[in-house]
């Protein structure tokens, strides 16, 4: 049986990392500049921050900002001191995790791994056993899971104990037995990137950029469009991820928005459900269905489908998805 995981920023804030974007421009405001496109950006920023949440998600608005850009020395400055400032943070983040977890990665580990390998314990009754049901039909003495990371951070290598920092882990190889079946953790992929190398900060197709002159403009979209941006990196990465959402048997999302700037991915993940017979697992934590309105819960199921596969999807295809709100997967 193969599973993947597609986790997004969800998993490192669940570790008590600040690494929400609000988290970074607390950061980003505070560095001084003289340039006139980043003073002008800056102040905009603050003013939007003020008045609203827009710049919750920084990609999608950055593609909106962009509207105020008006050649492409000037988007270069922009984005290079983005994505410099960036990483800079999120490295403090990451070693500030790695300091004052060093004592607790054995445990860190061996939990990750157990949730990891057995995302149906923390799912509800009903869905647990149809999952366990469809892992009947597979006959298989090893269960091989593989990470496709959409976060720039190493909070996965730190757990681990992965000392390279490539955006590329084929071999992990850590294994534990569970009813005498063989589980194995085999890949990770960073395939955004990450603080060391090839970051990918941009949205998904030129729809998302509100420039009409840097739409078709291969300086921009090779840099920001992301499927674009991944080609021109010629890393490879992307493919080795789609490779191993069409070969999986489950696909699990944690932590992620299911956000408009990785479309490529949900579609992907779409067109898999439809043709094969395969289960999505997704794990949500929404604040708005608790405890004691759970049944409200079925209304955001229905969002997270038409999300993915769109309005009127047929009972065949919500069969194959199981939605699970504020679980305790990954909250060590």
């Amino acid at each position: 049986m193969n599973t993947v995981y597609l986790t997004g920023n969800g998993f490192d804030i669940n570790l008590g990392l600040h690494t929400r974007y609000s988290d970074f421009y607390d950061y980003y405001l505070t560095k001084p500049t003289e340039n006139k496109v980043l003073v002008k950006f800056k102040n905009h920023l603050t003013d939007e921050m003020n008045s609203t949440d827009k710049w919750s998600d920084l990609e999608l608005s950055l593609g909106e900002y962009l509207q105020q850009v008006s050649s492409v020395d000037e988007f270069d400055v922009l984005i290079d001191n983005i994505l410099d400032d960036l990483a800079e943070y999120l490295k403090s983040v990451q070693q500030n995790f790695k300091s004052t977890q060093e004592k607790n990665l054995n445990n860190l580990r061996g939990n990750l791994l157990k949730h990891l390998f057995m995302p149906e314990r923390f799912m509800g009754s009903r869905d647990r056993a149809k999952l366990q049901n469809f892992y009947e039909t597979l006959s298989s003495s090893t269960n091989a899971f593989n990470l496709i990371n959409f976060n720039y951070t190493n909070s996965f290598e730190t757990i681990l104990g992965l000392e390279d920092e490539s955006n590329e882990h084929w071999n992990i190889q850590q294994k534990m037995i569970i009813r005498n079946k063989d589980y194995v953790l085999n890949s990770m992929f960073h395939v955004h990137g990450s603080v060391n190398t090839d970051m990918v900060l941009g949205v998904n197709d030129s729809s998302q950029i509100h420039n009409e002159f840097f739409q078709d403009d291969a300086d921009i979209t090779n840099q920001f469009i992301k499927p674009d941006c991944n080609l021109v990196l010629r890393h490879g990465v992307e493919l080795a991820c789609e490779k191993l959402i069409e070969e999986a048997d489950v696909i699990c999302i944690f932590g992620s928005s299911l956000g408009v700037t990785d479309e490529v991915w949900w579609e992907l993940i779409a067109n898999q459900v439809r043709e094969k017979d395969i289960r999505l697992v997704i794990f949500e934590y929404n604040p708005a269905i608790r405890k004691l309105n759970a049944a409200r819960g079925e209304r955001r199921r229905n969002e997270l489908i038409e999300r993915i596969f769109g309005r009127n999807a047929p009972e065949s295809i919500k069969d194959k998805v199981y939605v699970t709100f504020n679980s305790n997967i990954f909250s060590f």
